[in-house]
């Protein structure tokens, strides 16, 4: 098994579903439907979106306690007191260097990651406005927590809203973390004005290696929303089928889609399961139904390329 570092992370956006037709049937025709095809392409686009937004959340924390994080030198007396508040540019191996200011203020517990007007990141990636988090007093602790929201926030033209909440739940004897994330009111609305929506709950492992490709993260749990069309759906990854993702794939690109693991998507009596390969950073994913599968080669704005 390959290795991965954080967490979006995710995060490399867009949200773009294909037409659909909410009264399809399950019959042998749907694995080249335009359901199935509308569904892989919400899901997908989903789970990249906000696997890159947690990445971020991840980095910014960590980058905001860093020695001299508060922008300035402190004195003695700053160091005995709370209410350092500092901004800086932010160096993000992920989302490209300087391409975001990081805001600090320990008097409120907050952290504000603004993109400003616009911001070019690696893989041409364009993210505007501000993504907000607040913390809980005690951290690197079973219970902490993390409150996440956004402000005017565009990736690629896409707005993205909703509260993602990231509490500890378990600490390996390495420091690595077990997180238990939430979120509740997931939107994300497009030029055209139409909107898809997202609800999720996963139990997530972070393993943090000494470099990028030593690193990675799986994830298992549901989540429930609708497409753009708003045909609404149901997404599961079994414990025992968890997802996969590597570190090392963030060099070419692909690493908000998973390496591996399986999803069951269900709309009413539709089934599609996903399954997402052997490890390997290829982007692709096997959707089978009823019997029938069919190779698609994922971006992190859904479906791209069918392979076979």
């Amino acid at each position: 098994m390959k290795n991965w570092k954080l967490l979006p992370l995710v995060l490399v956006l867009g949200f773009y579903a294909c037409q659909d037709s909410d009264d399809m049937a399950l019959d042998e025709g749907l694995i080249d439907s335009e359901l199935t095809e509308s569904l892989l392409s919400a899901e997908t686009s989903s789970e990249s979106t906000y696997e890159e937004i947690d990445l971020a959340v991840d980095e910014s924390f960590e980058f905001s306690f860093e020695d001299g994080a508060s922008g300035r030198v402190e004195s003695e007396r700053d160091k005995n007191r709370k209410g350092i508040h500092g901004r800086r540019l932010w160096k993000s191996r992920h989302f490209g260097e300087d391409c975001a200011e990081v805001e600090h203020d320990t008097t409120t517990n907050t952290i504000i990651i603004d993109f400003g007007d616009g911001c070019e990141g690696r893989n041409g990636v364009v993210r505007s406005g501000k993504i907000i988090i607040t913390y809980s007093e005690e951290q690197d602790t079973i219970d902490a927590w993390k409150s996440v929201t956004f402000e005017d926030f565009f990736v690629d033209s896409v707005q993205v809203e909703g509260v993602k909440t990231h509490t500890i739940i378990a600490i390996d004897e390495n420091g690595n973390k077990t997180t238990l994330s939430t979120l509740v009111g997931g939107k994300m609305t497009f030029p055209d004005g139409t909107f898809a929506t997202r609800d999720s709950e996963k139990t997530r492992f972070r393993f943090r290696g000494e470099t990028l490709e030593d690193s990675y993260a799986t994830v298992f749990g549901w989540a429930e929303g609708a497409n753009a069309e708003g045909v609404a759906y149901t997404m599961n990854i079994d414990e025992s089928e968890l997802l996969l993702f590597q570190g090392g794939c963030f060099e070419d690109g692909k690493g908000f889609i998973p390496v591996s693991g399986i999803k069951t998507i269900t709309k009413g009596e539709d089934v599609i399961i996903l399954n997402y390969g052997d490890g390997e950073c290829d982007n692709l994913v096997t959707a089978t139904v009823n019997g029938e599968t069919k190779v698609y080669e994922l971006t992190g704005r859904g479906r791209k390329v069918v392979r076979g």
